[in-house]
């Protein structure tokens, strides 16, 4: 069968990704319609697929032009908009929306070409027919692979690498499946950004027309699609959407948790494995182990069960790459990135060391650079796996991120001297994660440049256009008549709330009375504690800014610093020229960062411990220790949420609204925030006592270290967290001068504010 493909650019690829899954057929791709006609000329096409809103010639157009030259041939209509106005266009062809998939595809291409589907020709009259001689036997041709056919296997085995159109794949377990060939052409492909436009064409009819009669109409016909059973099926919970490759358990699915609308990877056990009691015990020991782990740096299990047969786990799905498919594709980390890599990631491996969390040596499979420009650990919990030296564990971190370095080496000569070291296992070399974090710490200023935010000519000259403006208006305003002052308090309202509405609030000053008594800690532990006053929200955004300028002022004194702080650090946290620029910015439009909005009164993140420490000292508080942060989170009788003991997404900013990279049109429509939130946002996330914001928004620190004196305890959820990591008992410990755009603080006092 031949196909047409008529798409943008974007676009493109992933529906000739998907279509190369049936192999046998010829596929041509173009950008525009001309360009279609032209590569078709003389040839007879059986089946287009085209957007509509292509330019100039739009798909509506398109369709009449080539069912003009080919008899017969079967039209799909895809696209990312809605179609519905135009419906008296897309009578007797399909449609289906974008983005493309192959349970999509393939059913709707199956309808136009079988007897049964929209657009079918009326059959011609033919003559009975006459007996014929049995014809000589057709060699049989070879049945389709099943895809779902796999050996077991103990490790993944090399595979050749994936084609572009795949999927980024998000387990760490698992190998990608080689791409099938397929027989296409393509003209060179120009960048092009198809836009909903007036539909210029004839209005087709209500019914489909008869057939031409010259030529005469081809009689439909059916195809086979080799498919995976599963892709399209509902499990649970959970749309399958795409087979990503397989894992050390099975195969490896891409898919939407429909619960929440996010997507998934999902891993299943094999169905050869399924029937024995003990791989399936194996598989649910491992998943278990998995679901214990809680880092903002390691990818989160959410779920074990089992449906129609099918052992699954689903887990974090990362849009990016591994290490490893990086350095394939010849792609080397910049020495700025490979020094954020290896920070996430020593951080992920501290976190499983200090949590005696038995698990694997990751390897470059293992680490993913996620397209937002973080980066991740995978969950590489395994139960009854024997604990890992430290020194053996920075030894492969170094070697994984030396890999992917361009030649193999940094540009900088910090950081290519710390590589070294890490490679050093004797007692030259890192014994331990804090003095790793420590010479990271030490490097970071000189490879990771600040990305100090700047306004354009264009902006600029725009808000001197403003204050122009201002001036002009308050000497109009002296000699205007009646009526134009009317008219100017209306444009001074809209003026005041677009530029001169006060940006942030102070709430400095707005302690919450924590009563001195017994309360329920953790698991039934009753404890006693003395009468103290907590922040009733965040520190926020501007409240920092202020620290900042008084330590600039002051020539930066180190009068507030912890003792156990490292000489030479700054408390400027990363990017804060650039959100905080963001947050104070003079239009309403320029305040977002990462495609999300921004404004002073979210709460300050990105924050280390010994920032969080120095900012309470200078304002005359402290950080609340983790028994005292729990009983004003939850109150005297241990609720396991602040408000009570019921999960409620809408009462606080958390997980279920959040999109990495949001599109422009992303509405988030449970807690109405998709990364931060002002800190007075949500007054649902209270507490007994009235502290707003301890179950959502951003984590925060405590001043509670562990036993060792290397770590520090987290509490609280943010507005990546899950139902579990919400919790009014959860609680990570991490290196202090482990930062976070999900993590800030809040302050304690032990006298009253003042009046």
């Amino acid at each position: 069968m031949k196909i047409l493909v008529v798409d943008s650019e974007a676009d493109l690829a992933a529906t000739l990704g998907i279509l190369q899954q049936a192999p046998g057929n010829e596929i041509i791709s173009a950008r525009t319609g001309d360009e279609a006609l032209e590569l078709t000329e003389g040839q007879e096409i059986d089946l287009l697929i085209t957007e509509v809103f292509i330019e100039p010639m739009n798909g509506f157009t398109l369709r009449n032009k080539m069912e003009n030259r080919h008899a017969g041939v079967r039209t799909i209509f895809q696209s990312g908009y809605d179609l519905t106005p135009y419906a008296e266009h897309t009578v007797g062809s399909e449609v289906i929306t974008k983005p493309a998939a192959p349970y999509k595809i393939f059913p709707a291409i199956a309808r136009a070409m079988g007897g049964g589907g929209p657009h079918k020709p009326e059959p011609e009259a033919r003559p009975e027919p006459q007996p014929q001689p049995e014809p000589a036997p057709a060699a049989a041709e070879p049945e389709p692979a099943p895809v779902e056919a796999e050996a077991p296997v103990e490790e993944p085995q090399p595979v050749p690498e994936p084609a572009a159109t795949q999927m980024p794949l998000p387990s760490p377990e698992f190998a990608p499946a080689p791409a099938v060939a397929v027989q296409a052409r393509s003209m060179p492909v120009k960048a092009a950004t198809p836009k909903p436009a007036p539909i210029a064409t004839a209005a087709r009819p209500a019914a489909v027309a008869a057939p031409k009669a010259t030529p005469a109409a081809k009689p439909a016909r059916t195809i086979t699609v080799s498919l995976d059973p599963l892709v399209g099926k509902t499990l649970g919970n959970y749309l399958i959407e795409q087979r990503l490759g397989k894992g050390k358990w099975g195969p490896v699915y891409l898919a939407i948790q429909t619960s929440m609308n996010r997507p998934v990877a999902m891993e299943l056990l094999a169905q050869e494995l399924a029937g024995e009691e003990a791989a399936r015990q194996n598989f649910i020991a491992t998943a278990r182990a998995k679901a214990t782990v809680q880092h903002p740096h390691i990818l989160s299990v959410y779920e074990a069960d089992q449906a129609e047969g099918h052992y699954f786990y689903t887990h974090e799905y990362v849009d990016g790459s591994t290490v490893a498919q990086l350095a394939a594709k010849g792609e080397g980390l910049s020495d700025q990135l490979a020094v954020q890599t290896l920070k996430c990631v020593a951080q992920g491996l501290a976190h499983l060391e200090q949590q005696k969390i038995a698990h694997s040596i990751p390897d470059a499979t293992d680490i993913y650079i996620g397209s937002d420009g973080l980066s991740y650990l995978s969950n590489v919990a395994q139960p009854g796996k024997e604990m890992p030296s430290v020194q053996e564990e920075i030894c492969a971190l170094g070697e994984v991120i030396r890999s992917v370095l361009p030649g193999g080496f940094a540009q900088e000569q910090g950081l290519r001297a710390m590589l070294t070291r890490m490679g050093i296992t004797n007692q030259m070399g890192f014994q331990s994660w804090p003095s790793l974090f420590q010479a990271i710490q030490a490097i970071e200023p000189k490879v990771v440049p600040v990305d100090a935010f700047r306004l354009s000519a264009q902006d600029a000259a725009a808000i001197q256009a403003v204050e122009a403006a201002r001036k002009r208006q308050r000497m109009t305003v002296i000699g205007a008549i009646a009526g134009l002052i009317i008219f100017i308090a209306v444009m001074g309202g809209l003026v005041w709330w677009e530029f001169l509405r006060p940006l942030s609030h102070d709430y400095t000053a707005e302690l919450v009375k924590i009563d001195g008594g017994d309360f329920i800690y953790q698991e039934g532990q009753h404890l006693t504690l003395p009468t103290y006053y907590i922040d009733k929200y965040e520190v926020t955004i501007a409240e920092y800014g202020k620290f900042l300028k008084y330590l600039a002022d002051h020539g930066n004194p180190t009068d507030y610093d912890d003792p156990l702080q490292p000489p030479g650090l700054s408390h400027v946290p990363r990017d804060w020229d650039t959100y905080y620029g963001r947050a104070g910015a003079a239009f309403t439009k320029w305040r977002t960062w990462k495609g999300v909005p921004i404004t002073l009164d979210c709460p300050v993140f990105n924050v280390s411990y010994f920032d969080a420490y120095a900012y309470a000292k200078w304002i005359g508080h402290r950080l609340p220790t983790q028994q005292e942060w729990e009983k004003a989170a939850r109150g005297a009788s241990g609720n396991l949420y602040p408000w009570g003991n019921t999960w409620d997404p809408k009462r606080l900013n958390a997980g279920d609204d959040f999109q990495a990279n949001p599109d422009p049109g992303y509405k988030p429509e449970v807690d109405g925030y998709t990364w931060w939130a002002p800190v007075d946002a949500l007054m649902t996330d209270r507490s007994p006592y009235g502290v707003i914001g301890m179950a959502g928004n951003v984590s925060e620190w405590t001043d509670s270290w562990d036993s060792s004196k290397t770590q520090v305890i987290i509490r609280g959820g943010n507005y990546k967290s899950t139902s579990q990591g919400c919790l009014t008992t959860a609680q990570i410990k991490t290196d202090p001068n482990y930062s976070a755009e999900t993590l800030g603080f809040r302050t304690v006092s032990d006298t009253p504010p003042a009046k």
